[in-house]
């Protein structure tokens, strides 16, 4: 369970007033925080894919006191999700091609890649008579 971010708290308040808890809302049930004291940590419960639609993602972290009244404040988090090179590109392993002598033949191949970012290149590495 991978940290994507820490949380830090603060109130100025001493004794129960000033004892902190932290909830996460609207973890769509990939993230969870863990807490000690005034310190909490976003934690990754499930991977998350680019590739797959997970491109953004919105939390909510209620802090709240422990006083009498109970004071409470939300921090909103914007989660944004890059793209990383994670999928390898798809191609032929083998092509043959027939020509007739002096005749100039064209093909195509064509290779893909699942990544979102994908920009192919093509180069011929070495030829056979």
């Amino acid at each position: 369970d991978d940290v994507i971010l820490n949380v830090t708290a603060k109130d100025e308040d001493k004794g129960p007033d000033g004892d902190l808890t932290m909830n996460l809302i609207n973890s769509q049930g990939r993230f969870y925080l863990s807490q000690s004291g005034e310190t909490g940590q976003i934690h990754l419960l499930q991977n998350i894919d680019f590739d797959k639609g997970d491109t953004e993602f919105s939390v909510e972290i209620i802090v709240t006191d422990k006083g009498s009244p109970a004071r409470s404040s939300t921090c909103f988090v914007r989660i944004i999700v890059d793209d990383i090179n994670d999928n390898t590109p798809l191609c032929p392993r083998y092509i043959n091609l027939d020509i007739l002598e002096g005749e100039t033949n064209l093909t195509k191949i064509t290779c893909s890649d699942a990544d979102a970012n994908s920009d192919l290149s093509y180069e011929v590495i070495s030829t056979t008579r």
